[in-house]
């Protein structure tokens, strides 16, 4: 970063700014004070745009710059990093590695909020990669008000979704350093709304857990969850290629509570030419011969659907099927097939009749949702769920 004494940016050196503030991740033994997680929160962004009310600081390895307020500047993708604009209009750069963010008080990056340091690297799509850092039980308000919804008011069912996500989080914390991140916040991980107004039954549910995960051989599991099973949860082999003996604490339950989910029931109807589009790019003139389930799983999920046309046949397997159909992805892969065609015999269209929605894989939400309203804890809801586990504090 270069030095502009016109705009009377003040640099120092990097260590004497961040003494202390470097990102520390959970060991063996966690520590609370010192329990942060890293959110991926965008990728491939075309800029960056920091403000606050108060001073911020920009930080990379070598030098700090402070914009002070009323001022707005703009990380931007550059040759081999970074470059910063300024609100004067001025370049600042190039910056190899990465940019760190902090203020006093809440600043905003592209209009949104952060409370705590923030992290802007180049991704590997050549955009740009925003991270945020905060302590483990701060996101999880975001991640239990984004996944269970802020209206809701079965404290239990909140609780065990507290439980499952942190599990889930401390599994990912420090488990892919070169990333720069440890989860992203989105359907890919979990979903996190960053939000400060979180409800207060939310935050009672990860306060009263605080700490708590569940455990499998002695080892924190990754606790797969998702909106509505259908009325049976998947094994992980049904919808991922994995070896179930992998996954002991994953297991296929009959689900008679989350047929309250307005998800529980559903159609779709994909066409030929939506398939086309998704499975044989520029072959728009082509005609599909015919659309048949070639197996499905215990569980009652399609596991292999073949795709016949005049242009080449394809199978899509698996959790592939609920995205490879269509723009669109498919609720859920236990479903029905119904096959329209046209007056020529080829397939116009193709009917969805499902229940259930996301993989099916652990935790099914709705029930959970479900059971705490006929009065069960948020321990016996995970263990409805998830086999041999133990729940206990971690600190």
């Amino acid at each position: 970063m270069r030095k502009n004494n016109s705009l009377k940016i003040t640099l120092i050196l990097l260590v004497s700014v961040l003494a202390g503030c470097a990102p520390r991740y959970l060991s063996q033994k966690p520590e609370p004070e010192v329990a942060l997680i890293r959110i991926a929160l965008g990728r491939g962004l075309s800029q960056a745009e920091v403000q606050g009310a108060d001073t911020v600081y920009l930080s990379d390895r070598e030098h700090s710059a402070a914009i002070v307020p009323g001022q707005s500047w703009k990380l931007l993708p550059a040759a081999g990093g970074l470059m910063i604009q300024t609100s004067q209009g001025q370049t600042l750069g190039p910056i190899r590695g990465f940019v760190r963010i902090y203020s006093k008080s809440s600043f905003f990056i592209n209009q949104r909020e952060f409370s705590g340091p923030a992290e802007v690297r180049r991704a590997a799509d050549n955009g740009l990669l925003l991270v945020m850092e905060t302590e483990l039980e701060k996101y999880l308000l975001g991640v239990v008000s984004a996944e269970m919804g802020r209206g809701r008011q079965e404290l239990e069912a909140l609780k065990a979704q507290a439980v499952a996500s942190r599990s889930y989080a401390f599994t990912k914390i420090g488990a892919s350093p070169g990333a720069g991140y440890d989860i992203e916040a989105g359907v890919q991980h979990q979903v996190y709304d960053s939000s400060r107004d979180v409800p207060p039954l939310i935050r009672k549910a990860v306060e009263d857990t605080r700490g708590q995960v569940m455990t499998c051989d002695g080892k924190v599991i990754a606790a797969n969850f998702h909106s509505t099973c259908g009325g049976r949860t998947a094994l992980a082999s049904e919808v991922w290629q994995a070896l179930d003996e992998r996954f002991p604490f994953l297991k296929s339950a009959k689900d008679d509570h989350c047929n309250i989910s307005p998800r529980y029931y559903w159609q779709d109807t994909v066409t030929a030419r939506e398939m086309l589009d998704k499975l044989f790019p520029g072959q728009s003139q082509a005609k599909i011969r015919k659309v048949e389930v070639l197996g499905r799983s215990n569980s009652g999920r399609v596991q292999a659907l073949k795709i016949s046309a005049d242009c080449g046949d394809t199978v899509l397997y698996k959790d592939k099927i609920r995205f490879g159909l269509s723009a669109s992805p498919v609720l859920s892969t236990r479903f029905e097939l119904k096959v329209q065609s046209d007056k020529e015999g080829f397939v116009s269209s193709i009917i969805l009749e499902g229940s259930g929605y996301g993989h099916g894989v652990g935790l099914c939400q709705w029930g959970a949702i479900g059971m705490a309203r006929e009065g069960k804890s948020y321990k016996n809801i995970l263990k409805h769920y998830y086999r041999e586990v133990e729940i206990k504090a971690i600190y």
